[in-house]
Order: C-alpha cells, then sequence, then structure tokens
C-alpha cells in the first residue's frame, strides 16, 4: 500500500506519521519518506529514523518558499533516487514543471539530463513542456506521455513491481493518477 497526502496547509505530516504508528503496531513493514523536508530539521524525524532505521528518509533540500530558487529541490529529490539505498529496479517519473514561465524549456532539459545521470532504469515524463524538452535536446531511452492518464493506462498494462518510485511534479499534471496504477 502506498499513501500520498499532499496539498497545502497543514496535518500532512501528522497524518502520516499517524497511519505509520498504526501500521507498525499492526506488525507491517513500513517506509517512511520525507521529500520536501532536510534530515534534522523536524521533530518527528528523531523518532521516525529510530523506528524505521534505514526505512526513514528525509532528503529534501527545506521548505519550498514562494520565488526561491527550485533547483536545489529538483536536485536532493533525485539525489534520492540515485543515492538512497534500495533493493530493485529505480524509476523517475517526472511530470511538467508548470511554473517556470520562460524559463521552462531550460529547466526541463536540465532535469532531463539529471535525471538520466541518476542511472535509473526507467525514466518517464508526462506533459508536453517535456514532450518539448524531448524533441530538443532527443534523449531516446525516455518514454513520454502527453499526461498522466496516458501513463496510468499504459502502468495498467505493464505491471511494474519491485521498483523504487520517485514521482515528482506539479500538482496541474495530476500525478495521482500515476500513484493509484503501482
Amino acid at each position: 500500500m502506498i499513501l500520498v497526502y499532499t496539498g497545502s496547509g497543514k496535518g500532512k505530516t501528522c497524518a502520516c506519521v499517524g497511519q505509520t504508528v498504526r501500521a507498525l503496531g499492526q506488525g507491517f513493514d513500513v517506509a517512511f519518506a520525507q521529500f520536501m523536508k532536510r534530515d534534522g530539521q523536524a521533530g518527528e524525524q528523531r523518532m521516525l529514523s529510530r523506528w524505521l532505521g534505514s526505512r526513514f528518509l528525509a532528503g529534501g533540500a527545506g521548505f519550498l518558499r514562494p520565488g526561491a530558487d527550485r533547483t536545489p529541490h529538483r536536485e536532493a529529490a533525485l539525489r534520492v533516487l540515485s543515492e538512497h539505498p534500495c533493493e530493485g529496479r529505480r524509476i523517475a517519473v517526472l511530470g511538467d514543471m508548470l511554473e517556470l514561465g520562460e524559463d521552462s524549456m531550460t529547466e526541463h532539459m536540465d532535469v532531463i539530463r539529471r535525471a538520466v545521470a541518476t542511472g535509473a532504469d526507467l525514466i518517464c515524463l508526462v506533459g508536453s513542456e517535456f514532450g518539448k524538452a524531448l524533441k530538443e535536446d532527443g534523449h531516446g531511452e525516455i518514454m513520454h506521455f502527453r499526461t498522466s492518464a496516458d501513463l496510468a493506462e499504459w502502468l495498467g498494462k505493464h505491471k511494474i513491481t519491485g521498483y523504487n518510485v520517485l514521482i515528482k511534479g506539479s500538482r496541474g499534471t495530476k500525478m495521482e493518477k500515476i500513484i493509484e496504477k503501482l
């Protein structure tokens, strides 16, 4: 089971920690990852690290503030995929970054290059901005899907098991449709 909490406002971490405690109490194997918070940034991290050991990860670059440079945050997410010890193959599923404006082409091309550099076994890109960047930069080994619904349909036909998956994209790309198919 994969649970993902997103959105603005408070309560996401509390909900996740609560579900973790419940699952541990029932004897489930649990992994917990924080992709926005950096290690040592929040109080719950000490307990989660003690309970889960290497199955806890805080791999972010800290909170993303409005107007802040997003590059360190994208780099931190891709670093989690490439450096965190895991069993199985690695997949990067990256959705369009809709907030970039005039820098969109350059930034999407940079993310493609960084994703390839992670050594991921499979890279799936979602959205028209990544589609334009792929045409410009040309990486044949990458799969591109016009929408998250298209990728979700493909995942429904091609079962992905035993993979470590990073999913990242703007809320407008509706990446939650992909999570439902994993």
